[in-house]
């Protein structure tokens, strides 16, 4: 679709399919080279050049690609059901068998990267971070680093299918949409930091890990920030930074070393001091209230209740006529409950009176 003209275009179709029942499964836009590759289930891939239309690539998954030790002697046919781009030049695709396999746009034969997630089951979603793969499949996600390929991190996912992973960019937040009403979502500090927008989660991180002080003892932790406003940013990357989620540790020795240096260090007194209450501060504050309340006698709308003796209150003795009238209802209540009493002990020897004349 044309957003700028509000039309559909010429739709791209793919020969491979145009007489077959099946259908694309998955797509991916480069928007360098403004390729568009659709993914279908017969496990081929076809790219066209959006600004002319023209079919340019294609690729045969099923047909070249490796496939899995325990499904080489059998015939296997299966469809692609995600693909997502690392960069202009490599993209990944995940197959209905459970495996990942990463291709060059420039040999669209063999992949220069294959993973096995051993669980035949399909790849719902693909992402890159930095070094490592992230893929999702129905009950689990699993992580690996692309240059050895050794497990990162791997988890379930809940007891819900999944059915989509989104992985946040440059963080280690996780969210998946499953066939449960809520989102599930997931954080990895190592994978990175948490968005800006949820950036509490680190310091969750850092109180539920109290290993991380005993590791650290001796450090002091320092963000970007204050590294630059130090002037230590030429220490990031030496033995005397120690990256850690969203800032560094550094030795507390070297850290009151140049705070001494630049005179900022705030020593504490031996001596505590005691907090006794400034005299002039109590002075000052009491006469702004007495000059606050002449104020407002002084206005007609608020004469009355000057006035009114009920409102009146004695600072000297902590007595008024509010707590007189208090005390005089509570009185009240308990000579009510006295008049009672003396009416049913009345009322009692009466009837016992009367008990005795009959008999």
């Amino acid at each position: 679709m044309d957003l700028s003209e509000g039309r559909f275009k010429t739709s791209l179709v793919s020969q491979r399919l145009e007489s077959s029942s099946h259908g694309f499964t998955a797509c991916g836009f480069e928007k360098n080279y403004s390729l568009l590759f659709g993914a279908s289930t017969i496990g081929c891939v076809d790219g066209w050049d959006t600004r002319t239309s023209e079919h340019v690539f294609g690729l045969n998954v099923c047909k070249y690609a490796p496939a899995p030790e325990d499904l080489q002697n059998s015939w296997r046919s299966t469809a692609v059901t995600c693909m997502s781009f690392k960069d202009p030049l490599n993209f990944a695709v995940g197959t209905g068998d459970g495996v990942v396999y990463i291709y060059d746009v420039r040999q669209n034969r063999k992949p220069w990267h294959v993973r096995d997630t051993e669980y035949r089951e399909p790849i719902k979603s693909i992402y890159f971070h930095d070094d490592k793969v992230l893929a999702a499949l129905r009950y689990c996600c699993k992580v690996w680093s692309l240059d050895t390929g050794k497990i990162f991190v791997g988890f379930n996912t809940g007891p819900a299918e999944c059915n989509s992973m989104y992985h946040f960019p440059n963080s280690g937040l996780l969210m998946f949409a499953s066939e449960s009403p809520k989102i599930s979502t997931y954080f990895i500090p190592l994978l990175g930091a948490a968005p800006f927008w949820c950036s509490y989660l680190d310091s969750l991180v850092v109180e539920c890990e109290p290993d991380v002080t005993t590791m650290y003892d001796g450090y002091k932790f320092i963000t970007h920030k204050q590294l630059s406003d130090l002037g230590m940013s030429e220490l990031i990357g030496t033995q005397f930074l120690r990256a850690y989620m969203h800032g560094y540790f550094i030795s507390a020795n070297l850290y009151n070393r140049i705070q001494d240096h630049l005179g900022i260090t705030q020593r504490p007194s031996t001596h505590a001091k005691s907090k006794s209450p400034d005299i002039s501060k109590v002075s000052l504050r009491s006469e702004n209230i007495i000059a606050e309340f002449n104020e407002a006698s002084a206005d007609q709308r608020f004469s009355k209740l000057s006035d009114n003796p009920k409102l009146a209150y004695s600072t000297i003795d902590g007595d008024s006529d509010l707590i007189q009238i208090h005390q005089a209802r509570l009185e009240k209540k308990r000579r009510r409950k006295e008049i009672r009493k003396e009416r049913a002990a009345r009322a009692h020897s009466l009837i016992k009176n009367v008990s005795n004349v009959h008999t």
